[in-house]
């Protein structure tokens, strides 16, 4: 089984698809795990509270705006892939 990486990711995206990715790596600065990351885009929490029950690690980290923030530009990019 391959591992996963951002690098092969990257391999994997069409050009439609290049936005996302670099904005991905743009939320990576926001300090987040790169499993945060991950969960958060597969299992697309609505919200900040959401996103906190589902991945005990956020909770203290960061603040409900910046977290629901964060959500909304994952949902944004989500919604121009499709």
């Amino acid at each position: 089984m391959k591992s996963v990486t951002p690098g092969f990711l990257t391999e994997l995206l069409t050009p439609e698809a290049t936005e996302f990715s670099f904005d991905c790596s743009l939320l990576g600065k926001k300090k987040l795990h790169k499993f945060e990351l991950a969960c958060l885009a597969n299992l697309c929490p609505e919200t900040a509270e959401e996103a906190k029950a589902l991945i005990p690690s956020l909770e203290g980290r960061f603040d409900d705006d910046d977290l629901q923030q964060l959500l909304d530009d994952i949902q944004t990019h989500r919604s121009f892939q499709y």
